[in-house]
């Protein structure tokens, strides 16, 4: 049985990206080694894992709208709380908006250039029960 599914991102800086999550998303790490320099992190906040390995000579990608690296879909009528904090802490590829099949949503990249796209149902924003 499937217990969960994370995503693995190579990244240049461990560390620095780990600094990132945190202050933009407030994720908690917990890095190996214990001590720097990490070589693997994970990244969790409440349900979400996000795992992050070093890779010598790793470049930032370059980031296209639209392109996702991974899709983030959220409950509980809180992605306009989530845009209004986020946007203050990093740069928005997307704003919020509409999608054409009735999601909120909103674009970021991370600093390694990764493409994160953040969702509500329409229906949880307008405050109504949704799936």
């Amino acid at each position: 049985m499937l217990y969960s599914v994370a995503p693995v991102l190579a990244v240049g800086d461990v560390e620095k990206t780990i600094s990132w999550y945190q202050k933009v998303f407030g994720f908690d790490a917990d890095p190996y080694p214990a001590e720097p320099p990490f070589c693997f992190a994970i990244l969790y906040k409440h349900n979400i894992e996000i795992m992050l390995r070093q890779v010598e000579g790793f470049a930032p990608r370059t980031s296209q709208p639209h392109a996702w690296d991974y899709y983030v879909r959220l409950r509980g009528g809180r992605i306009q709380e989530l845009y209004a904090h986020v946007k203050n802490q990093t740069s928005i590829l997307r704003p919020l908006e509409k999608a054409f099949y009735n999601e909120m949503e909103f674009e970021v990249t991370d600093c390694n250039g990764y493409v994160l796209c953040f969702s509500e149902p329409c229906a949880a924003v307008a405050g109504e029960d949704s799936r």
